[in-house]
């Protein structure tokens, strides 16, 4: 099982600022420091942006037998008429661990049992891939194929509320 940690901004800071002393804590520090760092970054830009508020926030996953640090996961913004997007990230040497099938189900649950969210949206490349079958196992429809102002030519999903 996993565990998701939400990253607040004073965290991030500190992250970005000295990754391993940060993540000594975590078995897997050393390996999954630079790119957690980069996802520090990544994330508060993200904030700056979408002015990010609980829970819609970024979270890291670990994993509870070990603490281990697997992946990032995240809304990418607050809810929009009852929407919100999600994305998730599993860190290299993680994948086909059953991750990130992990993580959206955990922000699926925070978007529909916590709050009034009409439908969870997500973008994957626009081709079958692991995160399409994630989707499609969690119940999410292929919409639409659409042209991302960040991520470029993209497949859009969505899941409405059960």
């Amino acid at each position: 099982m996993l565990t998701l940690k939400p990253l607040y901004t004073p965290y991030l800071e500190s992250l970005v600022a000295n990754p391993l002393a940060v993540l000594a804590e975590h078995p897997n520090h050393a390996e999954v420091a630079d790119l957690a760092a980069e996802v520090a970054t990544a994330t508060l830009d993200l904030y700056a942006q979408t002015g990010a508020t609980e829970p819609w926030l970024s979270y890291f996953a670990f994993r509870e037998t070990d603490n281990a640090l697997l992946g990032t996961c995240a809304f990418k913004s607050p809810p929009v008429q009852g929407l919100v997007e999600i994305a998730y990230f599993t860190f290299p040497g993680y994948e086909g661990q059953g991750v990130a099938s992990v993580m959206a189900r955990e922000l699926l649950k925070i978007a529909f049992n916590e709050y009034e969210i009409k439908a969870v949206l997500a973008h994957t490349l626009p081709e079958e891939n692991a995160s399409t079958a994630i989707l499609q196992k969690r119940g999410f429809t292929l919409v639409e194929a659409v042209d991302d102002p960040d991520d470029g030519p993209v497949w859009r999903w969505a899941l409405l509320r059960p």
